[in-house]
């Protein structure tokens, strides 16, 4: 679990500066394809959505809804096993609940802990979800949206409007978990897995030739 949750983390994500330095824009009319991240930016390539779509695979795979009920199963009959609950405030805590630094890096790390709120969200409401488990998705959004609202205010605009928007999104959602038309294009769709995997080698690479171990 610790080790999945550095890949979470900045030092795995950032991209360096002489590496983006690289990219091109990408070409005028060239069509997208699955191998190609969605992206904000445009044409120019989006180092924001990379590091999104890389944590999105992790955090995808640790919030699966059949692996949500083996959770709940496997820690019910063997408590020594980690649990839904236990894997759920490791994400939070390691995300919304660590303090961000300035630019590149705060950047990124709201990024993720963007992709852990709306799977959370989706967790909640997947028809795949045994009832507990989506019981303990709802259960740990309202927690966090309690625990946001009585939290310290920052002096940081960015974590500051991150934390209302997240307040706001999270009050939507428990009123209505059914209609989630004001989430429906927030929510990202399932990274194609050789997008997945190019990003992880292009970071990885990255890191290596940098010297910066995971």
């Amino acid at each position: 679990m610790r080790a999945l949750l550095q890949t979470l983390q900045p030092e795995a994500l950032k991209l360096p500066e002489n590496l983006l330095a690289q990219i091109p824009p990408r070409a005028f009319g060239m069509s997208r394809s699955p191998e190609i991240i969605r992206t904000h930016t445009g044409l120019t390539f989006d180092a924001l959505a990379a590091a999104e779509a890389a944590a999105n695979l992790t955090v995808t795979l640790l919030l699966h809804p059949e692996r949500a009920a083996r959770l709940v199963e496997y820690h019910a009959r063997q408590s020594d096993y980690p649990g839904l609950e236990e894997v759920v405030d490791a994400l939070l805590e390691a995300t919304w609940f660590t303090p961000a630094e300035p630019g590149y890096s705060g950047e990124i790390c709201r990024a993720v802990a963007y992709v852990v709120l709306y799977r959370l969200m989706q967790l909640a409401r997947d028809e795949r979800a045994s009832a507990q488990t989506k019981a303990l998705a709802e259960f740990k959004l309202s927690e966090m949206r309690s625990r946001l609202m009585k939290g310290k205010r920052s002096k940081s605009a960015g974590r500051r409007s991150q934390v209302d928007y997240a307040i706001r999104q999270i009050g939507i959602f428990l009123e209505n978990p059914a209609d989630i038309s004001c989430l429906r294009l927030r929510i990202l769709p399932p990274v194609h897995r050789s997008a997945a995997v190019i990003i992880v080698i292009v970071i990885s690479i990255s890191h290596i030739k940098l010297g910066v171990g995971f």
